[in-house]
């Protein structure tokens, strides 16, 4: 993505595993956001009204069949003139830990630290968010968000951030589970619902939340409140500092 140029490039990608063989049939397709939506996901991020224009690649490949363990180098961008090329590793495996051993196995060249809960991530894709069981807004099918702290804007609510601990201003409301975020403010119960694990583990944990209704957003189509239906709003930072650019 080139914020600077207005242009972002990107690609929807299917895998098919093949019964009883280990393989899985590779797919790269068009990308099926459009330039509207990924506009508004990035305005969202940047804090800036963006109107982006997508660049496609040169060509779409035949499918291809990858064992498990595979990878497929995929050209994505050429530069004509200098021939230098921007390469995505594309591999497939069935579990997260097939996943983590693909690729490059050098170690990270930085000092070794201990863990921190700040290190875990919350992340929702294509979600759904109910207030009061209503469908209020939803992302689209791919379209994710994922950060420490998460938030989505709707105009009756504001600005509503949520963590798995304790941030300053937040309040303990609510719960995470597996694909799904509830939590009441006022009289309020809504149910932010993804359609893939929401952390990395099993279990139910409480969840803090930080209502703010301070927050203008950049784009004018974010604060529709006409609409039936207003596309969600939503964002991802390391930590509740960040929401406010500190």
């Amino acid at each position: 993505m080139d914020t600077k140029n207005g242009t972002y490039f990107g690609y929807d990608l299917d895998v098919e595993p093949l019964p009883d063989s280990g393989k899985f049939i590779v797919s790269v397709k068009p990308l099926s956001l459009t330039s509207s939506e990924v506009s508004a996901e990035v305005s969202s991020r940047k804090h800036q009204s963006l109107a982006l224009v997508p660049i496609s690649l040169t060509r779409y490949p035949e499918p291809q069949t990858l064992s498990e363990g595979d990878l497929y180098l995929l050209d994505v961008l050429v530069n004509r003139t200098t021939g230098q090329k921007i390469v995505d590793e594309i591999g497939v495996a069935r579990t997260q830990s097939g996943l983590d051993d693909l690729g490059d196995d050098a170690v990270p060249n930085e000092p070794p630290r201990n863990f921190n809960l700040l290190d875990v991530k919350l992340r929702v894709t294509g979600a759904r968010l109910l207030v009061n069981r209503r469908i209020v807004s939803q992302l689209p099918e791919k379209g994710s968000v994922s950060g420490h702290v998460i938030w989505f804007y709707y105009p009756e609510f504001g600005r509503v951030a949520m963590s798995i601990d304790q941030q300053p201003g937040f309040q303990k409301v609510g719960t995470v589970s597996r694909k799904n975020i509830q939590f009441t403010l006022g009289n309020d119960k809504f149910e932010w619902g993804s359609t893939t694990s929401i952390l990395p583990a099993s279990g139910t944990f409480n969840l803090y939340v930080l209502q703010d209704f301070s927050y203008k957003p950049t784009n004018p189509s974010q604060s529709d409140a006409g609409r039936d239906r207003i596309p969600l709003v939503c964002g991802g930072v390391p930590n509740a500092a960040a929401l406010f650019g500190n």
